[in-house]
């Protein structure tokens, strides 16, 4: 069975997309039956990685030797065969600590699928954090899907703990909306590792 990682990419404590990530994570058995895969929760606060800071880029030190959370965290993202990026918008970018953790991963997600939900308090839906997302990905040798998710005003419609809030106004579509995504990124991640 293929394992499709599910990674937050905030390092907040306080996390609006942690109503996204819950909300995954407590429909865990059924998208995972109704789509034949293992969903792997990760979130970057739980890795607590340092500044990226070493003497040669990922790509070009291979062979190179990690140690405590750096080493936890790429482990963790090696054994993904697929992944769905949850990103919030910072300053009109991507989180800082979220692109810290990318800057670690050398050839361990090389030809592998990744999808993106990017969420943000408004109705701008984390668009500029996702497209700021996909060169990197892109460089990481990930295999983009055509689709995003974007969810707009979050605090509107998901709590913390993953529930949606009494009366969400697009409780129905952005639960939709989820199931697709994680509908799409198991479909290719069966496709691309057969």
């Amino acid at each position: 069975m293929k394992t499709i990682d599910v990674i937050l990419g905030s390092a907040r404590s306080n996390s609006s997309g942690a109503g996204i990530f819950n909300y995954l994570k407590k429909n865990a058995k059924e998208l995972e039956s109704d789509n034949g895969v293992k969903l792997n929760f990760m979130a970057i606060r739980d890795f607590d990685l340092p500044t990226f800071n070493e003497p040669l880029p990922p790509m070009g030190n291979p062979d190179r030797k990690l140690t405590g959370a750096p080493k936890k965290w790429i482990d963790n993202v090696k054994a993904g065969d697929g992944y769905l990026f949850i990103e919030p918008v910072y300053d009109n970018g991507l989180s800082g600590a979220f692109k810290n953790a990318l800057d670690y991963i050398g050839f361990e997600t090389a030809d592998k699928p990744a999808r993106i939900i990017s969420y943000s308090s408004n109705a701008m839906a984390g668009q500029a954090s996702a497209l700021a997302l996909l060169p990197t990905l892109a460089m990481l040798g990930m295999v983009m899907l055509p689709h995003m998710t974007m969810i707009g005003h979050i605090d509107d419609n998901f709590e913390k703990d993953g529930n949606f809030v009494s009366n969400a106004p697009s409780e129905d579509y952005y639960s939709k909306q989820l199931k697709d995504a994680v509908a799409d990124i198991a479909s290719y991640t069966k496709l691309l590792n057969k």
